[in-house]
């Protein structure tokens, strides 16, 4: 048996076969704010235009993050400025309350893998000091639970791969109306598309046939590189564009429109809610959010362990492929100050709680991680 951390690609969608009821699950979002790209970043770098920042100024940006968030600040001058998160993730509001001494033009509040960042006081007075609030759902699904997650910011910024089986696409909605957002892109990134559908492709297949190959290239640091630059558009020279525009592609707007997302946000919850209470008789297990549960669709199961990089091996070789996310903080990050921020890079797994596990799958990763921790404890 092999156990992706992601869903598989719905064939009978691609085909024109609709496997969900179509349900438009974001009716909330007003459409003439609502935009879609292909990758989130392309949006950071037009919220930096929009919010009229300039090269000289800052932002604040949570330690523990991906490097690709902070790519198009930094190439387009913005300085980055990092804050600590505990090790429940939420946000150090004091560390912040210090850093707006800087004059901070806007801060990223991250709503980790699908929960509300707990950061109500600080949206509240980084607001007074007239920051911009961006708001980072790349976690979790387009689904407005108001005054939750999906507008507590200027503007909201989901990654829809995460969670979707589809090749790419990013869905932005812009909150405050100061904000000028410039047009929608009109062109699809068709390479991204395809090095991306050929690995959910890959992805599928392993599905099925129960043997991953994926979970072992992953391992590698140049199958990684290589991988990554496949996915770059590039120029005539073979230089890397930073930041061209483009649009969700129709390949992913097609299977998408035929998914139920609140359906598939329940399935997830169900699924999370169901490895929360199973792994409670595990030793050595500490769930990142204790007992609380997800109030929309959750990205993983999310836990802390010790030895994590032994335990994550002998999941896969149990057939589980757990994803450590951001298992380092980025380069830039300060050495002094970080420490809850590093631990949890240091130590967290993240369950697959996707929609196409089945009761048997759920009970095998237990099973699996009982004895991966049994054996390396």
């Amino acid at each position: 048996m092999y156990i992706s951390s992601n869903p598989r690609i719905p064939i009978g969608d691609l085909l024109g076969f609709p496997k969900w009821r179509r349900v438009d699950s974001e009716t909330a979002f007003s459409d003439c704010r609502k935009f879609e790209y292909s990758q989130v970043r392309e949006a950071v770098a037009d919220f930096i235009r929009a919010a009229e920042l300039k090269p000289g100024d800052s932002v604040l940006v949570p330690a523990y993050i991906c490097s690709a968030v902070i790519d198009p600040f930094q190439k387009l001058g913005i300085q980055v400025l990092f804050y600590p998160v505990e090790k429940t993730l939420a946000p150090d509001a004091r560390a912040i309350r210090e850093l707006l001494l800087k004059k901070p033009r806007a801060i990223l509040i991250v709503h980790y893998f699908g929960f509300p960042a707990q950061a109500e006081a600080v949206i509240q007075e980084c607001r007074a000091h007239g920051l911009w609030i961006i708001e980072d759902c790349a976690h979790t699904l387009p689904l407005l639970k108001k005054g939750i997650m999906g507008d507590v910011g200027d503007v909201t910024m989901y990654s829809l791969p995460k969670l979707l089986p589809i090749p790419d696409g990013a869905v932005v909605v812009v909150n405050n109306a100061r904000l000028t957002w410039p047009h929608a892109p009109s062109k699809a990134n068709r390479r991204l598309v395809l090095v991306n559908l050929v690995w959910q492709a890959a992805n599928t297949l392993e599905v099925l046939i129960g043997v991953s190959l994926r979970t072992h290239l992953r391992q590698s640091r140049t199958s990684t590189k290589v991988i990554t630059v496949l996915r770059e558009p590039s120029t005539g020279n073979g230089q890397v564009r930073s930041y061209h525009r483009f649009r969700m592609s129709p390949v992913a707007q097609a299977i998408r429109r035929r998914m139920d997302l609140e359906s598939i946000a329940k399935r997830r919850q169900q699924n999370y809610r169901w490895l929360l209470a199973a792994v409670k008789s595990i030793k050595g297990v500490t769930p990142i959010f204790g007992d609380l549960e997800p109030p929309s669709a959750p990205l993983g199961f999310p836990i802390l362990v010790e030895h994590r990089d032994a335990v994550r091996s002998k999941l896969i070789s149990a057939g589980v492929d757990p994803r450590p996310i951001w298992s380092g903080l980025p380069a830039q990050v300060p050495i002094e100050g970080f420490g809850d921020a590093r631990y949890v890079a240091a130590h967290n797994i993240v369950l697959p709680v996707h929609q196409d596990l089945t009761p048997r799958a759920l009970a095998h990763i237990v099973s699996a991680l009982d004895r991966a921790l049994a054996i390396t404890n």
